[in-house]
């Protein structure tokens, strides 16, 4: 089978490791005379290398998450129960700068000169 030929170079399987790390707490509690659970959770997933397609200098970062969350579930009779939960979620990876353009092209440092970097209007530098 021919991998497609991509811009750089020819396009091979991808390669990367990652891990992911996770804590939970739980514990129950009376509130109110009425039993309920309170549970704390975070997580941090796809904790690794760049993962690169073609070579070092194109490789790119894994889509690592930092979730936190809580939840409070209160037992309202032996056949029914009410939760409440709150989830946040955190991409880690850095975004693309955002570049300055003018009329949909965009501006260079040097406006002289084709290669010369864009200029960058808002992020940092990849």
């Amino acid at each position: 089978m021919q991998l497609p030929v991509l811009v750089g170079g020819e396009a091979k399987p991808g390669i990367s490791g990652a891990a992911d790390l996770a804590v939970y707490y739980t514990r129950d509690a009376v509130v109110n005379g009425k039993e309920a659970n309170i549970s704390f959770g975070a997580n941090i997933s796809n904790i690794g290398a760049k993962i690169t397609y073609l070579n070092e200098e194109t490789a790119d970062f894994l889509p690592a998450n930092l979730r936190l969350g809580t939840a409070y579930t209160m037992n309202l009779d032996p056949f029914n129960k009410l939760t409440f939960a709150l989830d946040f979620n955190k991409l880690l990876v850095p975004t693309p700068p955002i570049l300055k353009t003018d009329s949909g092209v965009v501006v260079r440092q040097d406006p002289t000169d084709p290669n010369s970097p864009p200029v960058i209007e808002k992020g940092k530098k990849p």
